[in-house]
Formats: structure tokens, C-alpha cells, sequence
């Protein structure tokens, strides 16, 4: 490399080049497009699962966008939840991860595969709704995040999910579920 020449590197958000550096590592440039520059909240609900649990029929009457006009600091304005339910012989580990410069908690949520198959529709989405809110709780608690009121959040996300998985609305996707999978 020829001396005073600089390296592009990739912004850590969206891969755009960028010159900026802070001790090796690059931060995203101030107009990068994925990083939420207001004091909005987005949350996604993703899952890797197998197909016999349903799960992707329990999750269709999920929908966080009422947490969107909702400012809860500039702490944290993306929440990933991935959704694992998944063989217990591949012994899958729960991940936590919380990216500051792009201000995102990645949270998986850690599912039992064998009760999913057996359970009724309706057992599923109430335990949906169970270890959504232990496990995010648990991990709101335990990494205190600076700027992020992580009480109120929680109690919207508690009283939108009891809605949405527990509700009156929440049996509107089950004519499309049978109640067990087959092949088992």
C-alpha cells in the first residue's frame, strides 16, 4: 500500500463505503439509509423452525407496526426477535446481541419443537406469547441500556401481543393451520 493512501472500508449498518474510523472499526456515515435516525421503534419477529411445529401460522397475526409512532429514548430503536424452534438434538444456544453503532438488540427466542407439534393452535400462540415476553424481558433486565426506557416498552409489547396472540382477533389465521402436523 503506497504511503498516505486510504482504505475503504464497509459501514458495520449497510455495507456503504465509508473513510470513518474509530480505532479499526468503521462507523455507518450520518445519511446511512439503515440506520433509524429518529427516535422510532421497529421490531421484527423472524423464525427458524421446522415446518411440523406451525409456527409460521402462529406468527401471521403478529403485526409490531403500532410500536413504530412509540419513543421509548434514542437507546435503542431496533429490536430483532428470531423465533427458534428447532430439533432439541441440535441443541441450538440462545444469541444475544446488541449492535451500538446501528442501536439493534438481536434476541432469539428459544422454542420447544416437541410441545409446538403436539399443540393445539391455540396452545401455541399463548405460548408464543409466554416466551416472547420471559425471554425479551429477561434480557431487557439483565442489559441495562443507556437512554432506552425499557419498562414502558415492555409494557406495550406485553399488552400488544396479549391482543394479537390471545385476543379475539388472534383465531383469524386457524382455518389455514391444521391442528397437529402430520407425518409424525
Amino acid at each position: 500500500m503506497l504511503a498516505g493512501s486510504r482504505v475503504t472500508k464497509k459501514c458495520s449498518a449497510c455495507f456503504c463505503s465509508t473513510n470513518a474510523r474509530n480505532n479499526g472499526r468503521v462507523r455507518p456515515k450520518a445519511d446511512c439509509p439503515f440506520i433509524n435516525q429518529n427516535d422510532t421503534m421497529n421490531v421484527n419477529l423472524l423464525a427458524d423452525m421446522n415446518w411440523e411445529s406451525k409456527l409460521d401460522h402462529v406468527m401471521r397475526v403478529v403485526d409490531f407496526n403500532s410500536l413504530i409512532d412509540a419513543d421509548y429514548g434514542p437507546g435503542l430503536s431496533k429490536l430483532t426477535l428470531a423465533a427458534i424452534c428447532r430439533a432439541p438434538a441440535l441443541e441450538f444456544k440462545q444469541r444475544v446481541r446488541l449492535v451500538t453503532a446501528t442501536r439493534t438488540l438481536y434476541i432469539d427466542v428459544m422454542l420447544d419443537l416437541p410441545f409446538f407439534v403436539k399443540a393445539k393452535h391455540r396452545e401455541r400462540r399463548a405460548t408464543l406469547y409466554e416466551q416472547l415476553m420471559t425471554q425479551v424481558r429477561k434480557v431487557l433486565e439483565k442489559r441495562r441500556i443507556k437512554d432506552f426506557d425499557s419498562k414502558r416498552f415492555l409494557q406495550d409489547l406485553d399488552d400488544l401481543l396479549i391482543e394479537q396472540l390471545t385476543g379475539e382477533g388472534s383465531s383469524r389465521f386457524d382455518s389455514l393451520c391444521l391442528e397437529r402436523a402430520t407425518g409424525f
